[in-house]
């Protein structure tokens, strides 16, 4: 997927969105969370966007921002 791109899967479909930034992103997040039955889960509370974490297919590595995260990849089994 493209830079602040989202994917959403509806009814058997998939729908990809490509964005210009950020803020649309989360835009648009909220707005899918707001319309969405989430069977009593709420939405996070006090959330940080601290770091963006890609993968590159051809290595198989992820990329991220900080080296200082790569171990916190690996303590969530990621």
């Amino acid at each position: 997927m493209k830079p602040y791109c989202l994917l959403l899967e509806a009814n058997n479909r998939k729908y990809y969105l490509s964005l210009k930034n950020d803020e649309e992103v989360y835009g648009w997040l909220d707005d899918v969370y707001g319309r969405s039955p989430l069977m009593g889960v709420s939405n996070p509370t006090n959330f940080v966007h601290k770091v963006h974490v890609g993968f590159d297919p051809v290595s198989g590595a992820f990329t991220v921002c900080f080296p200082t995260f790569y171990p916190l990849l690996f303590l969530v089994l990621i």
